[in-house]
């Protein structure tokens, strides 16, 4: 184990409000003396997908409210149920 790393992710908004979950990940040291990337995160995927900022389930949300309301009318629906921006 080289070091720890903080990550956040936009998660479901409560009662209107958003939700910002913060985890603390391990960052590690590759073994192997000619690897490109010498360190790496470990990743969460019951959480989140690779390089991802929401959570899967806020993710799911946004996902269903742009098909559901298609365009602008969707940003309208996010803003209203808390998930404004991720």
């Amino acid at each position: 184990m080289h070091a720890y790393h903080r990550r956040r992710f936009a998660a479901l908004p409560v009662a209107g409000r958003g939700v910002v979950v913060e985890v603390r990940v391990r960052r590690l040291r590759c073994l192997t003396v000619d690897c490109p990337q010498q360190t790496f995160r470990e990743q969460v995927p019951e959480l989140t997908t690779r390089w991802a900022r929401r959570t899967r389930q806020l993710t799911a949300l946004v996902g269903d409210l742009a098909v559901a309301a298609a365009g602008s009318s969707g940003q309208v629906c996010s803003a209203v149920t808390g998930c404004l921006r991720a």
